[in-house]
């Protein structure tokens, strides 16, 4: 019997920071998932369904604000529960993510430990905000 990995969408336009949080979630038995462009994020979102989805705001096109008020407007993905992880950290900046339909919000430069410990939160069920 095999266990079930949660499957996470992570979402960047800067490759490096994709494959960081690749790299550590898969240490951890996530299942991964990438995109770096908004428009890819809405796309994967409706065809892959994964269980959470860490979304960066700022990126050049359609923005993280954008692409999560889309995806809470969809049938298809408006259950799944997006984390904004964005350099950008004001109080404003973090309300504005709420209020796009984020359920957590958390500011880079972030610990590794935190995001995880937030993740496994969000997949059980509990907001951490």
């Amino acid at each position: 019997m095999s266990k079930y990995e949660p499957r996470i969408l992570i979402v960047d336009d800067v490759l490096e920071n994709l494959d960081l949080l690749r790299l550590y979630l898969t240490h951890y038995k996530f299942e991964v998932i990438c995109a770096s462009s908004g428009f890819e994020a809405i796309e994967t979102a409706r065809r892959e369904r994964p269980d959470l989805i860490l979304l960066d705001v700022m990126m050049d096109g359609l923005d993280g604000l954008s692409v999560c008020q889309q995806l809470k407007q969809d049938d298809a993905t408006k259950q799944i529960p997006v984390m904004f992880v964005s350099a950008r950290a004001g109080k404003q900046d973090i309300a504005l993510g709420l209020d796009a339909g984020a359920a957590d919000y958390v500011s880079k430069p972030f610990s590794f430990v935190d995001v995880k410990n937030r993740i496994d939160n969000m997949l059980a069920g509990g907001l951490v905000v």
